[in-house]
């Protein structure tokens, strides 16, 4: 019963910890999605800032409105690390030396619009300090977790130990009663009602065992000790050899059943091989 008990609590723990982490590993994951969709969105609203910009040109570039924006008419004057691998429908390119690029294709504005943010970046510079500060979050979140779920099946299987003790040290003469409103009204005041009731019905039987015990003992041992104390009083007066020898196997018969008889009751009272001492008795 220990054994499952604290398998229970290690068990109520363990999905403690593993929902703490998970969530905690959700929570990290979104934070950086967040923030990155916000640097995102701010480069695409510089991006359509610019572009306005540009249609005001009348079909000649202007100057950009930040410095990190160049305007180009054709992919040939991109940036090489930009030209090696720009691709239709792809807005966001990661340069050599850690530069960044995002383009807007013609279309929203009459040329290529190019912003090269690597020094506007706020994520990615700060992203071992921000992975730090979401670890550090995360285990301390799975560390108040993991406690308050201990000392929550602790405190949830306490009755339970409580209930396996009490069961434990139970002596079949002395069962307990009247245990079963001691534990809380849940599924494990039911498992004591349950058990509560069982022990009154082993009870009841063991008292009718030892009432049973006692008058057979009565009843079996005073005609076995009478047919006995009988049959040795007539082996005492002169018998012929065919009647003596059947007083004989009286005699014997009933020293056999007074053997049989203390022995079941033995077995009945639980006290096989307590051999009481014998003691001489005034008749």
């Amino acid at each position: 019963m220990s054994a499952r008990q604290h398998s229970l609590r290690r068990r109520i723990v363990g999905a403690f910890t593993v929902f703490a982490l998970a969530t905690a590993l959700c929570f990290s994951a979104f934070s950086l999605v967040f923030v990155y969709t916000v640097e995102d969105s701010f480069f695409d609203n510089m991006l359509r800032q610019e572009a306005e910009h540009q249609l005001r040109g009348g079909g000649q570039p202007l100057k950009p409105l930040r410095d990190f924006v160049s305007i180009h008419r054709d992919k040939s004057t991109f940036p090489p690390d930009l030209a090696r691998q720009f691709g239709p429908g792809q807005r966001e390119y990661f340069g050599d030396a850690g530069r960044h690029y995002h383009v807007v294709p013609p279309g929203a504005a009459p040329y290529y619009i190019v912003a090269e943010v690597s020094r506007e970046l706020v994520v990615r510079p700060r992203l071992p300090f921000l992975t730090s500060v979401l670890g550090v979050l995360a285990l301390a979140m799975v560390a108040l977790t993991a406690g308050f779920g201990y000392w929550l099946a602790r405190r949830a299987t306490a009755p339970l130990d409580r209930l396996a003790a009490l069961v434990a040290q139970a002596e079949p003469g002395q069962l307990p009663r009247g245990f079963a409103r001691e534990f809380p009204d849940n599924e494990i005041g039911a498992l004591a009602k349950g058990l509560e009731q069982a022990m009154d019905r082993i009870a009841d039987f063991i008292e009718r065992e030892q009432h049973f015990t006692r008058d057979a003992s009565h009843e079996l041992r005073t005609p076995l000790a009478v047919v006995g104390g009988a049959a040795r009083l007539l082996a005492s007066h002169p018998l012929a050899p065919q009647q003596a020898a059947q007083v004989q196997r009286i005699v014997a018969a009933s020293e056999s059943m007074a053997q049989s008889v203390d022995t079941l009751l033995a077995l009945a009272r639980e006290d096989l091989g307590q051999t009481p001492s014998a003691e001489p008795v005034l008749l």
